[in-house]
């Protein structure tokens, strides 16, 4: 394999960028999934299903398109992963049941790691809960779901919650590619409500793309206690 050198990093920034985001996302991924399948199988064997994961991690995560934010490609390289996962635990001769419950636990420790970032961040600027979650959720959207591979607003609530509507899904697209459109709720529109478990919050998510609708809506909602003297109903947006 040629060494990739500066000439390409100029000419192809995107896809230079978009590797070493997979370099990262995968040893966070690998550390909580061996986690996982060592509960669920031997040593040897949870090694053997991570490596068959891998191997099969390249292929999916080349059909990324390679001009993506960076918070975007994080997002779908997680994606990615848990696709390889699912695809090396029924290689290994598991059923599909249990292959989802079990990718969707690891996806679901991933997401709640990577959301400590924007919940310390609002941390530092305010003690307000609600404000602080606010700040998260602007944060978190902000970086991961932004460019053309997603399209979404904030729709006003009338009970403080903060609720977004998403009209297009990148996620979904690479998985309905993959011939896996099914495992597109499980495995990345419902390990979400990690995030907000980490906030202190919780999430409804009333519409899915993944299901057929039109628009897939969800609401976050506070139910960490008040500080700082704003009220339950304060708006998160």
């Amino acid at each position: 394999m040629r060494a990739t050198t500066l000439g390409d990093r100029i000419v192809n920034p995107f896809a230079y960028i978009g590797t070493r985001i997979d370099h990262v996302v995968l040893p966070h991924v690998s550390r909580h999934a061996l986690d996982v399948l060592k509960r669920e199988y031997d040593a040897v064997s949870a090694h053997q299903i991570l490596w068959h994961a891998w191997d099969a991690f390249g292929p999916i995560v080349a059909r990324v398109p390679v001009r993506r934010p960076p918070g975007t490609r994080i997002m779908l390289s997680l994606a990615a992963a848990s696709a390889a996962l699912h695809c090396a635990m029924m290689r290994s001769g598991a059923e599909e049941s249990h292959a989802t419950a079990v990718v969707a636990e690891i996806g679901r420790r991933c997401y709640r790691n990577l959301s400590r970032i924007p919940w310390w961040l609002g941390r530092l600027l305010t003690l307000d809960s609600i404000a602080r979650l606010s700040v998260a959720s602007r944060l978190s959207h902000l970086f991961g779901l932004v460019g053309p591979a997603y399209s979404l607003r904030t729709v006003s609530p009338s009970d403080g919650s903060l609720t977004l509507e998403i009209h297009r899904c990148s996620g979904l697209q690479l998985y309905r590619e993959l011939g896996i459109a099914h495992l597109a709720r499980p495995l990345v529109c419902d390990v979400e409500s990690a995030i907000a478990d980490e906030w202190q919050a919780t999430m409804t998510r009333t519409h899915a793309l993944s299901e057929g609708h039109a628009v897939c809506r969800h609401q976050i909602r506070s139910i960490a206690p008040q500080h700082g003297g704003r009220h339950a109903g304060q708006p998160l947006y």
